[in-house]
């Protein structure tokens, strides 16, 4: 299900840099699906294709498990990231996205 929904929460200039990271990972990266979860304040975006159950319900989409928690609490400088969804044990956590998401 195609979704394009930002938090009604952030408003003015920050809504427009959310809108703008979307729309920038989308085309930059060519992801069919962009979450954008802030620790603590849940899910902030979530755009492109997304599972029938999390675009009914998009800002509860984001429920943050090990693998998220572990990349947003690091705290050594160096940037964290998923390379190879389909390789991850945990991928099962991220079932906001399509199936055949990689």
């Amino acid at each position: 299900v195609a979704v394009d929904w930002l938090d009604p929460v952030v408003s003015g200039d920050a809504r427009r840099e959310l809108a703008w990271a979307t729309d920038a990972l989308g085309a930059g990266l060519g992801a069919s699906s962009v979450a954008i979860w802030r620790a603590g304040g849940g899910t902030l975006a979530a755009c492109g294709l997304l599972t029938p159950r999390a675009a009914a319900s998009p800002a509860a989409a984001v429920v943050p498990g090990p693998l998220l928690q572990k990349c947003a609490g690091s705290a050594a400088g160096a940037p964290e990231y998923l390379p190879a969804l389909q390789l991850l044990p945990g991928r099962v956590e991220f079932s906001y996205f399509p199936e055949a998401t990689q």
